[in-house]
């Protein structure tokens, strides 16, 4: 349907992206000692030596680079993507939230970058696998670093549109389910929407979680006259659903995240800015490294064929 013969068709995920909306990703992992030690071969942590040239990963790994391979390309020339660790000490101090560093510093243009801060954090030998598995700290800080990203004041008086996406990743059910349910009421009036990522072989996950996702649907009814505009923006998957392909599971949550952005500024009447500029992007961004073949990358409204790759975008 076009817009200009149909008024009531309302702007599109593609209309704000033209308009410079970009899309930033946050990601948090699980550090807790139920993962296992990073030294031992059944921890969930354990980096192998044929998994530095990127040929065996472990499931952490695998969810980084799909879910910043598939991101990366939407976030603007001055963004960086933040990986945090949670439910680590340092030394003997709780650490509900910190930032991990490499040998680029902390906050990562690329997902080579992300991956090798990850890679790095288990040589500091002061990180040690904690608990518990308290999410909220994680939600809190993303939800300052969305607004921080979205400050009014951008191209022709307009908005500068950034929305942000947070994936934490875990191997434990949410330990602070009260403080997440609140958290999460109060993320949903910001631009921001939020992943949990199951990993590992816990079967007790889905009905845990699909319990948690109930309970932030009822809070965000019951607290609606109270915090406007907001929006129902958790999702959860786990990776053993998925056979523990983190791409498949990438791309079936965020499926989902254009209808969230486009809501999100619909609630808050704000229109797509003035079409930009077309974004360059690198050929990395545009093709991924992947096993599968025959998927389709689309950059606007151009389609490419990946003939051996499965480069995806979110449109």
């Amino acid at each position: 349907i076009n817009k200009e013969i149909d008024p009531t068709v309302g702007p599109s995920f593609l209309d704000h992206l033209a308009g410079g909306c970009h899309v930033n990703l946050m990601m948090a992992i699980d550090l807790t000692a139920r993962n296992g030690h990073p030294s031992n071969a059944s921890s969930l942590h354990y980096i192998s030596d044929v998994s530095l040239d990127g040929t065996v990963l472990n499931q952490y790994q695998n969810c980084i680079k799909a879910f910043g391979m598939i991101l990366q390309g939407y976030t603007a020339d001055t963004d960086t993507m933040p990986l945090w660790g949670y439910g680590a000490k340092i030394g003997e101090v709780p650490k509900p939230c910190f930032a991990l560093s490499g040998p680029y510093g902390e906050g990562f243009t690329n997902v080579h970058e992300m991956m090798e801060a990850y890679a790095h954090t288990f040589k500091n030998k002061q990180i040690n696998l904690s608990g518990p598995n308290d999410i909220y700290p994680v939600i809190n800080r993303g939800v300052v670093a969305g607004l921080k990203r979205s400050a009014v004041g951008g191209k022709s008086g307009g908005v500068d549109q950034c929305y942000s996406i947070l994936v934490i990743l875990t191997n434990d059910n949410i330990a602070d389910v009260r403080k997440s349910i609140d958290v999460c009421s109060t993320a949903s009036i910001v631009p921001l929407s939020i992943i949990v990522v199951g990993v590992g072989q816990d079967t007790n996950f889905n009905a845990n979680m699909k319990a948690f996702l109930q309970e932030i649907d009822k809070d965000i009814k019951v607290k609606g006259d109270t915090l406007q505009s907001s929006r129902n923006i958790v999702q959860f998957a786990a990776l053993r659903d998925f056979d523990g392909n983190a791409f498949r599971l990438a791309e079936k949550v965020l499926k989902d995240i254009p209808r969230q952005i486009v809501e999100f500024y619909e609630r808050k009447n704000l229109e797509p800015n003035l079409p930009t500029l077309q974004p360059v992007f690198k050929e990395a961004e545009i093709y991924g490294t992947w096993p599968e073949e025959g998927h389709v990358a689309v950059q606007d409204d151009v389609t490419v064929e990946a003939k051996n790759s499965n480069a995806r975008r979110l449109l």
